[in-house]
């Protein structure tokens, strides 16, 4: 197996398209930084409206990056909610 095939998601050969699938497991490697602050809501170290707002935030955060990373059909082949989405990703990770 080359090291090529496997970070491409597949789709290495002619007329092959990367999974979607594939591509889903791949991106939501970059989430589990995220571990951190769903351990807070969970063991109780943030309660209230903080923990509400927090798991509102982490929910709507997850939402967004899979959306984003699941919307173009193929790699440089973007659709046109590709770029909101991407702009809701960043806005909701600056927050």
């Amino acid at each position: 197996m080359k090291i090529t095939s496997i970070l491409s998601f597949g789709g290495t050969g002619a007329g092959e398209r990367p999974s979607r699938r594939k591509r889903l497991a791949g991106m939501s490697v970059g989430l589990v930084y995220l571990c951190f602050p769903v351990l807070d809501l969970v063991t109780g170290e943030v309660t209230g409206a903080a923990a509400f707002w927090g798991a509102l935030g982490l929910a709507a955060y997850i939402a967004s990056f899979l959306t984003t990373a699941l919307t173009p059909r193929d790699y440089g082949e973007l659709t046109p909610l590709t770029g909101y989405f991407m702009g809701a990703t960043t806005i909701l990770a600056v927050i």
